[in-house]
């Protein structure tokens, strides 16, 4: 199986975030927490488009193969799909935003216990 150049270059992409990341992770600490790895940073949004993206092709191939498999295999591919929109929405903190609800003072404090 050969992969595409689409298929390369964000193997190299990820690859290299990787390298950064683990880099600033022990260069600059401050940098990586407050800049690299932050709430709605670029990490952050990198991993909902991923998610986003798989959620696609997954829907994508449910369309396409519908009629050619099991309806088992097409449910799963569905599935998989809406797993993927759920941890793009959890990623972004989606039920929070879409319903404008504050934190709670208990996980408020244990968020800052953690860190």
């Amino acid at each position: 199986m050969t992969l595409s150049l689409t298929e390369k270059l964000i193997m190299a992409m990820v690859f290299v975030l990787l390298l950064v990341g683990m880099g600033l992770s022990h260069v600059d600490h401050g940098f990586f927490r407050e800049t690299y790895v932050r709430e709605d940073g670029f990490i952050e949004w990198l991993t909902v488009l991923g998610l986003l993206l798989c959620a696609g092709a997954t829907l994508y191939r449910a369309v396409t193969l519908w009629g050619q498999k099991k309806p088992l295999f097409i449910g799963t591919l569905v599935f998989v799909t809406l797993v993927f929109i759920f941890g793009a929405g959890e990623e972004i903190s989606w039920g929070q935003r879409i319903f404008n609800v504050e934190t709670s003072e208990f996980f408020e404090e244990q968020t800052r216990r953690v860190k």
